[in-house]
């Protein structure tokens, strides 16, 4: 089964002030090169500021910053390595954990998924993740321990199926999640080894 990838995004969770993540701002830090930007929503002090700026989708609020790029635009864009650039300047911000996240699509129409994936070491692809490749209905969990979890759910209520991976990270410094956000690169390419699997498991 073949498929595309067609949304990944990075989400930080921690406290940032939503009036000091805008584009003016990323320009300045040498983060992004300027160009045009689209405010998608009000600016209204309550809400989360949504925009589009360099390629990117951006939502700023004041417990989670969401950098998502879109098939659309540039789904391949390394929304990590930007979320990470970010956190090296505000180096103080508190920040409790990250989730690279990617959606694939399949560029083939099936009325359902296998319910039973099995179960099978996962190690030599999660690169040290363990655990095993476990199938409840269409969901997968592979967990190496409290601090990280990687997730995988297959959507089948549309005619082309989506297959939903999620890798979540604890963290406990700025420093330690742009790190982590760093890996976003290594994690689309996991994501890769992973796919295949799940959908060599519905052939």
């Amino acid at each position: 089964m073949a498929v595309q990838l067609i949304r990944r995004n990075t989400v930080v969770r921690g406290e940032f002030n939503r009036a000091i993540i805008v584009p003016r701002w990323l320009v300045a830090q040498e983060i992004l090169p300027d160009g045009e930007v689209d405010f998608a929503v009000s600016d209204a002090a309550d809400q989360p500021r949504q925009f589009r700026f360099a390629g990117f989708m951006w939502n700023v609020a004041h417990d989670r910053l969401v950098i998502a790029a879109r098939q659309e635009i540039d789904v391949e864009a390394d929304t990590g390595s930007i979320a990470a650039k970010i956190l090296k300047v505000l180096i103080h911000t508190p920040v409790t954990a990250v989730g690279h996240n990617f959606l694939f699509e399949s560029t083939e129409a099936i009325a359902s998924c296998v319910p039973a994936l099995g179960a099978r070491p996962m190690s030599d692809l999660a690169g040290g993740l363990g655990g095993e490749f476990r199938s409840a209905t269409c969901e997968v969990k592979i967990a190496e321990n409290s601090q990280s979890s990687v997730t995988a759910k297959i959507v089948t209520d549309q005619e082309f199926p989506k297959f939903d991976l999620n890798f979540h990270f604890a963290v406990d410094s700025a420093e330690s999640a742009a790190q982590t956000c760093d890996r976003s690169a290594e994690l689309r390419n996991k994501a890769n080894d992973l796919i295949r699997v799940v959908t060599e498991a519905q052939a």
